[in-house]
């Protein structure tokens, strides 16, 4: 469905909205609401799924590391992340929503540096680390995002173009397939990425550790 097909059709129900209240049709309200309703649990089922599936294709292709996905992924922060036992704490490569109700999600590598103004009561990393995987990450090769950015928590980070707001029709298909990113799977391209990410980590503790 194009945009303009799509506008006729929200204007069309909405028109019907508007009719069921002048004629006090309760029946058609209380179904448009319990619709509502449905659409909100169908995205928490596919977000869900769309997290287990970029975990299970990631940890199929590597031996030794952690994931933790959030309970509640509607919060802020939440998502799944991927960590070694033997990395810094707290080096991890993530990927969370910045904003509630999936909205913005991001990814990179996620480890606070000891130089930030942030870290006094947080766990950080030592600021030649955190250098480190901010150099190298100018250097990985990465399918999902379009800008490579940087912040105190961040020595990578960046946003998947298409796919900012989870709640939309677009980004469901997205994440279910029915639509490719870059004429690919955005689930495969996205484990891709991780195993990247994770080779880049696995790469900067080697050095700093010898």
């Amino acid at each position: 469905m194009n945009l303009g097909d799509y506008n006729l059709v929200k204007d069309a129900v909405i028109a019907r909205l508007l009719d069921s209240v002048n004629k006090n049709n309760v029946v058609e309200l209380e179904i448009a609401y319990a619709v509502n309703d449905a659409w909100n649990e169908f995205i928490d089922v596919q977000v869900s799924d769309f997290f287990e599936a970029i975990v299970k294709n990631s940890l199929s292709q590597l031996k030794g590391i952690e994931s933790d996905s959030s309970a509640n992924l509607r919060k802020r922060w939440a998502g799944v992340s991927f960590r070694r036992k033997s990395w810094l704490p707290p080096i991890s490569v993530l990927i969370e929503f910045d904003s509630a109700d999936y909205i913005n999600p991001i990814y990179g590598v996620s480890g606070l540096s000891e130089n930030s103004s942030q870290a006094k009561n947080k766990p950080s990393i030592p600021h030649a680390v955190y250098e480190s995987l901010k150099m190298r990450a100018s250097t990985v090769d990465l399918e999902c995002i379009a800008e490579k950015k940087s912040s105190p928590h961040w020595p990578l980070y960046g946003f998947i173009p298409g796919l900012r707001n989870l709640n939309k029709i677009d980004s469901v298909l997205l994440m279910t397939g029915q639509k490719t990113f870059k004429n690919e799977n955005l689930v495969q391209l996205l484990a891709l990425d991780v195993i990247n990410l994770i080779d880049l980590v696995d790469g900067v503790e080697s050095a700093h550790s010898t």
